[in-house]
């Protein structure tokens, strides 16, 4: 334990176990991750990780579809899941004297899933619908074809969701195949943070001891360099045209990855930005204008959003990369660099004051470096990045060659344009 109060307990089967007691709230947050997401599946069944997540709603060996959501919203829980492309989560949100109901819940969901056939067939349907839904919405669609091309020929590239071919694909069998071999205690982490319930520990050695460890996911790591700008443009009818401007960035386990959280709200990630201030507030080009990261083990992506009308399309993108060059050569102001850090140290502090941004950054933390790390620990790394730090991660990120634009729109009426500006 340590001086916080967050204890680490490992099972002799793999499974680990992360508890950090906060014994002044009424809430607990109680998440299973398991270490099995989009980059490491293969093509053929691309999508798996998300249909499995729908599927493990659907019914375990003790308790039905509607029993799972009744025996925990019933009493006042929020329960949901993700899939990402490293990892998949099962989290439920209750008043803490639940708790030992919710542990049985998600480990009986996550465990001994049954896969009922006709509610596999009727939801398979239901991720082609999501799968279109994606395909019609410009602001999503774009950015999957900047994956594409940053992480070209890498499953970082394809959709999360997979495809209707690939989806289609995947049978009953195949599934119950692909859970029991990863969803096992090497492979997932159990994450509560709250009120705990000292005999907790005791519940979760009485589900899980008796469950054999299994196989450890293989890494897949991207190993592409890109020497050129990249460039998609797909012709579309659409009331906006979107764009999509990706590069290389780094890790979450890069010595930088401090600096460039910094970089990135100076960029585009809050309404006191760059981007936000020069193209919709100076220039009402745009009404949603953004830059996010995307971090893996081993790389990473830095992601600019915007949408706007298609005759303006190619003034928006000037006006970005004019702004990338500018913080390539140095040009952000001390001003910039202190707002921005406080920006992030002063989310951290109103996130971790609930359980649930708990839970999620430690076991998120766990599952994917293998290591705890205290939230405190982070936000005095960040108040230690220095100006000139952030100064480096811009010239080192902001490449022209290294980028990787994607537009949906009617392409045809702004094609020279955008290859202009983009390609020179």
């Amino acid at each position: 334990m340590d001086a916080r109060g967050i204890e680490v307990v490992k099972l002799g089967n793999g499974l680990r176990i992360v508890l950090y007691p906060m014994n002044f709230m009424e809430s607990v947050s109680v998440g299973i991750w398991v270490k099995m997401g989009g980059r490491f599946e293969s093509d053929r069944y691309k999508g798996i990780s998300h249909f499995l997540e729908h599927m493990v709603f659907k019914g375990s060996r003790k308790y039905s579809c509607r029993k799972i959501k009744e025996e925990l919203e019933g009493v006042g829980g929020s329960l949901n899941a993700f899939t990402s492309e490293e990892n998949t989560c099962y989290f439920v949100k209750l008043p803490y004297r639940y708790q030992k109901k919710a542990v049985a819940v998600l480990s009986d969901m996550v465990l001994y899933p049954t896969f009922p056939q006709e509610e596999f067939e009727r939801e398979r349907l239901v991720i082609f619908e999501e799968i279109r839904m994606y395909r019609d919405l410009p602001q999503i669609h774009v950015v999957e074809l900047a994956q594409e091309l940053l992480w070209k020929g890498h499953p970082l590239g394809k959709p999360l969701a997979g495809s209707i071919e690939s989806v289609g694909r995947i049978s009953r069998d195949v599934m119950e195949g692909f859970q029991s071999k990863y969803y096992r205690p090497r492979n997932i982490v159990l994450s509560i943070a709250g009120r705990i319930d000292v005999s907790i520990v005791r519940l979760i050695e009485d589900i899980y001891s008796s469950v054999e460890s299994g196989k450890s996911v293989k890494d897949n790591p991207y190993t592409g360099r890109q020497q050129k700008p990249k460039i998609n443009l797909y012709n579309k009818a659409t009331e906006q045209s979107h764009l999509c401007l990706a590069m290389p960035c780094y890790s979450y386990t890069h010595p930088k990855r401090y600096a460039q959280e910094i970089l990135n709200v100076i960029l585009g990630g809050n309404m006191s930005s760059r981007l936000f201030n020069e193209v919709r507030e100076k220039r009402g080009l745009a009404y949603h204008i953004s830059s996010s990261l995307s971090k893996m083990k081993e790389t990473g992506g830095l992601f600019i959003k915007a949408g706007t009308e298609h005759k303006r399309l190619p003034k928006t993108l000037e006006v970005i990369l004019r702004e990338l060059e500018k913080m390539a050569k140095g040009k952000i102001s001390k001003g910039e660099f202190k707002r921005g850090k406080e920006f992030i140290l002063g989310q951290m502090s109103l996130h971790l004051e609930d359980t649930m941004e708990n839970m999620l950054f430690l076991g998120g933390k766990m599952i994917n470096t293998g290591q705890v790390e205290d939230p405190r620990d982070t936000m005095r790394r960040i108040a230690e990045v220095t100006f000139e730090e952030v100064l480096d991660v811009g010239k080192e990120i902001f490449i022209p060659s290294r980028y990787n634009l994607a537009v949906i729109g009617p392409v045809d009426k702004y094609k020279q344009q955008i290859e202009r500006l983009y390609v020179g």
